[in-house]
């Protein structure tokens, strides 16, 4: 009996002694060394001074580079190739030039027009109560990706609303000398009585020398009253915040009778850093439908500083 227990472990031992060499043999170089794989993580963001109605869920997203010149203006209602001419200074054969498929007599509300050298040397005819009644604010400006991003808010301090307002971006070298000069529309058509809205624009040429950078007014329209008369009502409105995004949703009515059914709607969002300053602009063009309820979505990004709060615009055109 003992023999046999004896020759059963003796068997036993040497089946284990096969399987750890051929375990040795089949194993691969280095493989012991390896790491272990790391689990990815992601940390919260925290975005301080943010009002009550902000929400604060951050969106992890790229910085875009921001749109640069030539101007792109956004076709209006009642825009014609003539008066785009006339509101940038600039030739009625300059526009057609920079934009050989444009029809003068199918011309759709939305659609874009290059606006070429938007009227560096143009000079414009302003009344002088038209002139008085507009404000500005800090101009702000920074290098953002290979260009400069510069913007102002436009005021409105007249009891009546302007249309078609034009801001002049003047750059000027250390001792106060011009040494480019770009016309750009206010983001939204209408500029309402006493009312804020942001100008920008963004230079790939940064001037040589550049500085400091003026503001001043171009030209302006009183708007005609006897326009149909259209409100925009907001359902709800969300905000999400990062440092460079702030993702903007909501659901918007439109009540207005008469008309077709659907009104053509711009809609823009100015984000603003702790200084105040306006860091991005943006804005986008929808159709609604009249008596529906329609939700909307809007990104802007920031051209540096981190955004605190958003400003959100409306507009029927």
């Amino acid at each position: 009996m003992a023999v046999i227990i004896f020759l059963i472990m003796k068997h036993t031992l040497l089946i284990l002694l096969v399987l750890m060499v051929l375990s040795g043999c089949n194993s691969t170089p280095g493989r012991e060394n390896a790491l272990p794989l790391l689990t990815p993580y992601s940390t919260e963001l925290v975005v301080t001074d943010v009002p009550e109605q902000l929400m604060d869920d951050p969106i992890a997203t790229p910085t875009p580079v921001v749109t640069s010149t030539p101007v792109i203006h956004i076709v209006s209602l009642n825009e014609t190739v003539s008066s785009i001419a006339q509101q940038y200074g600039i030739s009625i054969d300059a526009i057609y030039a920079a934009n050989p498929g444009i029809s003068p007599n199918a011309m759709i509300v939305g659609d874009t027009v290059v606006i070429p050298q938007a009227s560096n040397t143009a000079t414009s005819v302003l009344d002088d109560a038209l002139s008085g009644a507009i404000q500005f604010g800090p101009p702000y400006c920074a290098l953002s990706g290979d260009g400069l991003w510069c913007s102002v808010m436009v005021k409105n301090s007249a009891d009546f609303d302007l249309v078609n307002t034009v801001i002049k971006f003047i750059f000027l070298d250390g001792e106060g000398n011009s040494l480019v000069e770009k016309n750009v529309p206010t983001v939204l058509r209408v500029l309402e009585s006493n009312s804020t809205i942001p100008a920008f624009l963004f230079l790939v040429d940064v001037p040589i020398g550049y500085q400091q950078v003026d503001i001043s007014i171009f030209s302006a329209e009183e708007l005609s009253s006897g326009s149909e008369q259209v409100l925009v009502v907001e359902e709800n409105r969300d905000v999400q915040l990062d440092s460079q995004r702030a993702l903007i949703t909501g659901e918007l009515l439109v009540q207005a009778d008469g008309g077709s059914d659907q009104v053509n709607m711009t809609i823009a969002a100015a984000a603003l850093d702790a200084a105040g300053n306006t860091v991005g602009v943006r804005r986008k063009d929808i159709v609604v439908a009249k008596g529906e309820n329609v939700d909307f979505s809007l990104s802007v990004y920031s051209s540096g500083n981190e955004i605190v709060d958003v400003i959100f615009y409306t507009e029927v055109n």
